[in-house]
């Protein structure tokens, strides 16, 4: 395997039979998505559906390249027998806080709310990240709160996975699916 993380998508694609020739069968890439600028490598994500096809943060593509690139990289790659590998950030965003004030809106991340977030409410009625770490010499602290990123809410999501299985199986039922193990 092989881990790339500063090559942009345009320039893979003219290294892949390089690649190949070396005997590599895998590649390890960054995160593919939009992150909070042109500069992230895209630890930060902002919209993780965004692979480079939307003008999102002053930028259609992302820190690699566009979205047609990226799809030419993974069928190159699979062209020379060489399997693609993304790293995939669930559990945050990048750094900006919903609702961090007035001109901050609170659905600043595309399709998730201040409520799927770790947020604490101020009195003014803005939002804030729960205090980070405070003490680094503190092993609970530096193992269990976050740095810096907005962290997102299990609970939420446990909730909204409940909501999808529950939509699937109406979904399935009015489709005369039947349901598993039948």
């Amino acid at each position: 395997m092989l881990q790339l993380f500063n090559v942009n998508w345009d320039e893979l694609i003219q290294k892949m039979p390089e690649i190949a020739e070396a005997g590599y069968t895998s590649l390890w890439l960054p995160p593919p998505a939009k992150a909070g600028s042109v500069f992230s490598v895209g630890y930060d994500v902002f919209d993780p559906f965004d692979l480079g096809d939307k003008n999102q943060r002053g930028t259609t593509r992302t820190r690699y390249g566009t979205k047609a690139e990226l799809q030419q990289v993974v069928e190159t790659a699979h062209r020379f027998g060489i399997r693609v590998y993304f790293d995939n950030i669930m559990n945050h965003r990048g750094f900006d806080v919903p609702g961090y004030n007035t001109s901050t809106p609170t659905n600043v991340y595309p399709g998730l709310t201040v409520a799927d977030f770790h947020m604490r409410r101020q009195a003014d009625g803005t939002f804030r990240n729960w205090d980070n770490i405070s003490d680094f010499n503190n092993e609970w602290q530096v193992q269990h709160r976050p740095l810096s990123a907005c962290s997102i809410s299990r609970e939420r999501k446990r909730q909204h996975q409940r909501k999808l299985r529950r939509d699937r199986r109406q979904h399935d039922q009015q489709a005369g699916v039947p349901p598993p193990g039948r």
